[in-house]
């Protein structure tokens, strides 16, 4: 499977903010951003969220890029909620979430705007011979 980008233009939740809030609030808007994730998918021509099978079989790498509007100083990792990697599960993208599935690194940019970009692609196989 070729490797996939997309762009959202909203962050996610902080853990703190997201943990804070009531049960609805919280299922409102994890909807919310798998919507936002499902157009980001459809507007890059890629395979319709949703199939019964997941679009990358494999253990994947999952980078997570936040575009912040000022210099404040922020904890990334606590933009990082199960909402935004169940929404990939969630549509099919990746098959789950675990370990075992996925490997995640998470940046941050400033550049004035409230975004996040998300990559997806195959993670490499280790070559345990050469070791």
């Amino acid at each position: 499977m070729s490797p996939i980008e997309f762009t959202i233009p909203v962050l996610p939740a902080s853990k703190n903010s997201w943990e804070g809030r009531h049960w609805s609030k919280r299922h409102r808007q994890g909807e919310e951003l798998r919507q936002q994730i499902w157009a980001a998918l459809a507007g890059c021509q890629y395979p319709h969220p949703n199939t019964p099978t997941p679009s990358f079989t494999v253990p994947v790498l999952v980078e997570i890029e936040l575009h912040f509007p000022d210099k404040r100083r922020r904890d990334v990792q606590n933009y990082i909620h199960p909402g935004l990697l169940d929404a990939l599960v969630a549509l099919g993208v990746i098959v789950d979430d675990s370990a075992q599935w996925m490997a995640l690194t998470v940046s941050a940019v400033v550049d004035g705007r409230r975004a996040t970009t998300i990559r997806i692609r195959e993670r490499e196989a280790h070559n345990e011979d050469a070791e």
